[in-house]
């Protein structure tokens, strides 16, 4: 959902940890905002410790805003 330019910046592998297969999942900081596409919607989610947070339009661009280097 995330489209395919972002495909880059993930990487996926596999570690055995005790006996079980578990999948590491390594993202890589994108230069620009990623938005995730669902049909003809667009939302935005920052991560906050073990979850995925949407952010609401104003909230989105506070962040942003409080991001920019």
């Amino acid at each position: 959902h995330i489209g395919a330019e972002f495909s880059q910046h993930i990487d996926c592998d596999l570690k055995i940890v005790d006996g079980k297969t578990i999948v590491v999942i390594t993202c890589e900081k994108a230069a620009n905002p990623v938005f995730l596409k669902v049909g003809k919607n667009e939302d935005f989610f920052i991560r906050s410790g073990p979850s995925s947070v949407r952010l609401s339009m104003s909230q989105m661009v506070k962040y942003l805003e409080q991001r920019k280097d």
